[in-house]
Protein backbone atom coordinates (compact mmCIF):
# COMPACT_ATOMS: atom_id res chain seq x y z
CA UNK A 1 0.00 0.00 0.00
CA UNK A 2 2.68 2.44 0.46
CA UNK A 3 4.10 1.63 -2.67
CA UNK A 4 1.51 2.47 -4.30
CA UNK A 5 1.08 5.53 -2.62
CA UNK A 6 4.66 6.65 -3.38
CA UNK A 7 4.67 7.78 -6.82
CA UNK A 8 1.41 9.64 -6.51
CA UNK A 9 3.24 11.93 -4.48
CA UNK A 10 6.52 11.86 -6.33
CA UNK A 11 3.69 12.87 -9.46
CA UNK A 12 2.15 15.51 -7.61
CA UNK A 13 5.68 17.17 -5.87
CA UNK A 14 6.53 17.44 -9.88
CA UNK A 15 3.84 18.89 -10.65
CA UNK A 16 3.94 21.67 -7.95
CA UNK A 17 7.56 22.36 -8.44
CA UNK A 18 6.81 22.52 -12.11
CA UNK A 19 4.63 25.27 -11.48
CA UNK A 20 6.61 27.04 -9.08
CA UNK A 21 9.15 27.23 -11.26
CA UNK A 22 7.08 28.65 -14.33
CA UNK A 23 5.38 31.35 -11.67
CA UNK A 24 9.29 32.36 -11.26
CA UNK A 25 10.02 32.21 -14.52
CA UNK A 26 7.27 34.34 -15.56
CA UNK A 27 8.03 37.20 -12.36
CA UNK A 28 11.48 37.07 -13.59
CA UNK A 29 10.35 37.79 -17.30
CA UNK A 30 7.92 41.02 -15.94
CA UNK A 31 10.64 42.32 -13.96
CA UNK A 32 13.16 42.49 -17.06
CA UNK A 33 10.68 44.27 -19.15
CA UNK A 34 10.04 46.83 -16.85
CA UNK A 35 13.43 47.64 -16.11
CA UNK A 36 13.67 47.95 -19.75
CA UNK A 37 10.70 50.23 -19.80
CA UNK A 38 12.40 52.51 -17.35
CA UNK A 39 15.78 51.93 -18.56
CA UNK A 40 14.80 52.97 -22.23
CA UNK A 41 13.32 56.26 -21.10
CA UNK A 42 16.21 58.93 -22.01
CA UNK A 43 17.24 61.16 -19.01
CA UNK A 44 17.05 64.76 -19.21
CA UNK A 45 20.73 66.12 -19.04
CA UNK A 46 21.31 68.09 -16.29
CA UNK A 47 22.88 71.91 -16.63
CA UNK A 48 25.51 72.51 -13.96
CA UNK A 49 25.55 76.03 -12.83
CA UNK A 50 28.65 76.53 -15.27
CA UNK A 51 26.95 75.55 -18.18
CA UNK A 52 23.75 77.79 -17.06
CA UNK A 53 23.67 81.30 -18.92
CA UNK A 54 24.03 84.23 -16.66
CA UNK A 55 21.36 87.55 -17.20
CA UNK A 56 23.63 89.13 -18.94
CA UNK A 57 24.16 86.41 -21.93
CA UNK A 58 20.01 85.96 -21.98
CA UNK A 59 19.83 89.59 -22.03
CA UNK A 60 22.49 90.35 -24.85
CA UNK A 61 20.89 87.40 -26.64
CA UNK A 62 17.31 88.30 -26.42
CA UNK A 63 15.54 90.19 -29.28
CA UNK A 64 15.59 93.86 -28.83
CA UNK A 65 12.09 94.89 -27.34
CA UNK A 66 10.52 98.23 -26.98
CA UNK A 67 10.74 99.84 -24.16
CA UNK A 68 7.37 100.55 -21.85
CA UNK A 69 5.88 103.92 -21.71
CA UNK A 70 7.86 105.87 -18.91
CA UNK A 71 6.71 109.16 -16.99
CA UNK A 72 8.06 112.03 -18.89
CA UNK A 73 9.92 114.24 -16.36
CA UNK A 74 8.88 116.85 -18.56
CA UNK A 75 5.55 118.87 -18.27
CA UNK A 76 2.87 117.92 -20.76
CA UNK A 77 2.47 120.31 -23.18
CA UNK A 78 -0.17 122.71 -23.42
CA UNK A 79 -3.39 121.67 -25.11
CA UNK A 80 -3.96 125.11 -26.54
CA UNK A 81 -2.89 128.99 -26.57
CA UNK A 82 -4.44 131.32 -23.61
CA UNK A 83 -6.93 133.31 -25.02
CA UNK A 84 -6.95 136.63 -23.42
CA UNK A 85 -9.81 139.70 -24.23
CA UNK A 86 -9.12 143.11 -23.08
CA UNK A 87 -12.24 145.13 -23.19
CA UNK A 88 -11.53 149.02 -22.37
CA UNK A 89 -11.30 152.81 -23.68
CA UNK A 90 -9.16 154.80 -25.35
CA UNK A 91 -6.42 153.52 -22.32
CA UNK A 92 -6.39 149.86 -23.73
CA UNK A 93 -6.38 150.82 -27.75
CA UNK A 94 -3.02 151.68 -30.03
CA UNK A 95 -0.07 149.73 -30.81
CA UNK A 96 0.29 147.15 -27.90
CA UNK A 97 4.01 147.90 -27.28
CA UNK A 98 3.21 152.04 -26.77
CA UNK A 99 0.25 150.53 -24.28
CA UNK A 100 -0.15 148.83 -20.98
CA UNK A 101 -1.21 145.47 -23.14
CA UNK A 102 1.72 144.92 -24.76
CA UNK A 103 4.00 144.71 -22.44
CA UNK A 104 1.97 142.27 -20.29
CA UNK A 105 1.04 140.29 -22.98
CA UNK A 106 4.62 139.44 -23.12
CA UNK A 107 5.80 139.40 -19.65
CA UNK A 108 2.81 136.92 -18.68
CA UNK A 109 3.09 134.75 -21.93
CA UNK A 110 -0.27 135.55 -23.11
CA UNK A 111 -0.30 133.69 -26.72
CA UNK A 112 -3.72 134.84 -28.54
CA UNK A 113 -4.75 138.31 -27.82
CA UNK A 114 -8.45 140.29 -28.57
CA UNK A 115 -8.97 143.73 -28.00
CA UNK A 116 -12.30 144.86 -28.07
CA UNK A 117 -11.38 148.42 -26.59
CA UNK A 118 -13.37 151.32 -27.87
CA UNK A 119 -12.61 154.94 -27.66
CA UNK A 120 -14.87 156.62 -24.78
CA UNK A 121 -16.48 153.27 -23.72
CA UNK A 122 -17.79 153.68 -20.00
CA UNK A 123 -20.32 151.25 -18.17
CA UNK A 124 -23.11 153.77 -19.06
CA UNK A 125 -21.34 155.50 -21.72
CA UNK A 126 -21.26 155.01 -25.50
CA UNK A 127 -18.17 154.53 -27.34
CA UNK A 128 -17.50 157.71 -29.41
CA UNK A 129 -15.88 155.99 -32.24
CA UNK A 130 -15.71 151.80 -33.15
CA UNK A 131 -14.01 149.35 -35.17
CA UNK A 132 -15.80 146.97 -37.57
CA UNK A 133 -14.66 144.43 -35.45
CA UNK A 134 -15.29 146.13 -32.07
CA UNK A 135 -18.96 146.42 -30.75
CA UNK A 136 -19.78 149.86 -30.57
CA UNK A 137 -21.62 149.73 -26.97
CA UNK A 138 -21.15 150.47 -23.22
CA UNK A 139 -19.33 147.50 -21.57
CA UNK A 140 -22.97 145.36 -21.07
CA UNK A 141 -23.68 145.44 -24.76
CA UNK A 142 -20.01 143.69 -25.34
CA UNK A 143 -20.58 140.62 -23.87
CA UNK A 144 -21.88 138.48 -26.62
CA UNK A 145 -18.94 139.33 -28.54
CA UNK A 146 -16.55 138.56 -25.38
CA UNK A 147 -18.05 135.40 -25.16
CA UNK A 148 -17.55 134.06 -28.82
CA UNK A 149 -13.59 134.96 -28.39
CA UNK A 150 -13.96 131.86 -26.02
CA UNK A 151 -11.18 133.20 -23.86
CA UNK A 152 -9.44 131.80 -20.02
CA UNK A 153 -9.18 135.11 -19.12
CA UNK A 154 -11.00 138.52 -19.69
CA UNK A 155 -9.50 141.90 -18.79
CA UNK A 156 -11.90 145.34 -17.92
CA UNK A 157 -10.60 148.42 -17.80
CA UNK A 158 -12.71 151.79 -18.14
CA UNK A 159 -14.87 153.88 -15.88
CA UNK A 160 -13.46 157.32 -16.73
CA UNK A 161 -15.69 157.93 -19.78
CA UNK A 162 -18.98 157.39 -17.26
CA UNK A 163 -18.18 160.84 -15.35
CA UNK A 164 -19.50 161.88 -12.32
CA UNK A 165 -22.49 159.20 -12.40
CA UNK A 166 -23.03 156.04 -10.21
CA UNK A 167 -21.73 152.84 -12.28
CA UNK A 168 -22.78 150.47 -9.08
CA UNK A 169 -25.68 149.06 -11.03
CA UNK A 170 -24.39 148.55 -14.60
CA UNK A 171 -21.49 147.26 -12.96
CA UNK A 172 -22.60 145.08 -11.48
CA UNK A 173 -25.07 144.24 -14.16
CA UNK A 174 -21.96 143.78 -16.66
CA UNK A 175 -20.14 141.42 -14.30
CA UNK A 176 -23.38 139.52 -13.13
CA UNK A 177 -23.70 138.43 -17.14
CA UNK A 178 -20.38 138.06 -18.04
CA UNK A 179 -19.95 135.63 -15.02
CA UNK A 180 -22.83 133.71 -16.46
CA UNK A 181 -21.30 133.83 -20.40
CA UNK A 182 -18.19 132.38 -19.53
CA UNK A 183 -18.96 130.19 -16.33
CA UNK A 184 -15.25 129.26 -16.18
CA UNK A 185 -12.95 131.87 -17.45
CA UNK A 186 -11.16 134.44 -15.17
CA UNK A 187 -12.34 137.81 -14.98
CA UNK A 188 -10.03 140.92 -14.34
CA UNK A 189 -11.11 144.69 -13.98
CA UNK A 190 -8.18 147.39 -13.29
CA UNK A 191 -9.65 150.21 -11.01
CA UNK A 192 -10.14 153.74 -13.22
CA UNK A 193 -7.56 156.27 -13.58
CA UNK A 194 -7.30 160.10 -14.52
CA UNK A 195 -5.39 162.08 -16.57
CA UNK A 196 -6.39 165.03 -14.85
CA UNK A 197 -4.52 167.27 -12.28
CA UNK A 198 -6.49 166.30 -9.35
CA UNK A 199 -8.60 162.85 -8.76
CA UNK A 200 -11.93 163.74 -8.52
CA UNK A 201 -13.98 162.14 -6.17
CA UNK A 202 -16.13 159.48 -8.33
CA UNK A 203 -13.23 158.09 -9.59
CA UNK A 204 -12.58 156.66 -5.81
CA UNK A 205 -16.09 155.35 -6.24
CA UNK A 206 -16.32 153.81 -9.10
CA UNK A 207 -13.39 151.70 -7.88
CA UNK A 208 -15.64 150.76 -5.16
CA UNK A 209 -18.27 149.59 -7.00
CA UNK A 210 -15.90 147.69 -9.47
CA UNK A 211 -14.19 145.89 -6.57
CA UNK A 212 -17.27 144.77 -5.11
CA UNK A 213 -18.75 143.84 -8.62
CA UNK A 214 -16.04 142.15 -9.62
CA UNK A 215 -15.48 140.09 -6.60
CA UNK A 216 -19.36 139.39 -6.08
CA UNK A 217 -18.60 137.03 -9.18
CA UNK A 218 -15.24 136.10 -8.19
CA UNK A 219 -13.03 137.80 -10.31
CA UNK A 220 -9.82 139.60 -9.68
CA UNK A 221 -9.94 143.22 -8.79
CA UNK A 222 -6.75 145.27 -9.48
CA UNK A 223 -6.20 148.95 -7.83
CA UNK A 224 -3.73 150.83 -9.89
CA UNK A 225 -3.97 153.83 -7.59
CA UNK A 226 -3.93 157.21 -10.05
CA UNK A 227 -0.68 156.42 -11.80
CA UNK A 228 -1.77 158.84 -14.75
CA UNK A 229 -2.90 161.63 -12.70
CA UNK A 230 -1.36 165.07 -14.69
CA UNK A 231 -0.45 163.02 -17.88
CA UNK A 232 -3.07 165.12 -19.79
CA UNK A 233 -5.28 163.68 -23.03
CA UNK A 234 -4.03 160.30 -22.78
CA UNK A 235 -2.00 158.55 -20.50
CA UNK A 236 1.73 158.64 -20.71
CA UNK A 237 3.96 155.86 -21.87
CA UNK A 238 5.56 155.91 -18.53
CA UNK A 239 1.77 155.26 -17.18
CA UNK A 240 0.85 152.68 -19.75
CA UNK A 241 4.44 150.64 -18.60
CA UNK A 242 3.29 150.99 -14.51
CA UNK A 243 0.18 149.95 -15.69
CA UNK A 244 1.72 146.87 -17.13
CA UNK A 245 3.65 146.15 -14.17
CA UNK A 246 0.92 146.20 -11.65
CA UNK A 247 -1.14 144.16 -14.46
CA UNK A 248 2.17 141.13 -14.40
CA UNK A 249 2.95 141.07 -11.29
CA UNK A 250 -0.53 140.47 -9.91
CA UNK A 251 -1.56 137.76 -12.71
CA UNK A 252 1.90 136.27 -12.61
Amino acid sequence: MNSTRRPRFDIIALVVLGLLAVTVSGLALMRDRSLSTVTGVPELPKTSEAQAPNAEETEAAAPDEPEADQPSSQPPAATGPQRVVIIGDSYSIGDPASTWAGPATRQLGWANVTNLSAPGRGFIAQPRDCDPNVPCTPFGGAIEAIAAEKPDLVITFGGAADGDVSISAPSADYFTALRAALPDAKLVTLSTVTTEPEVPYWVTLHGQSLRQATESVGGVYIDLGQLGVGDGATLSPETQAAIAQSVADQLA
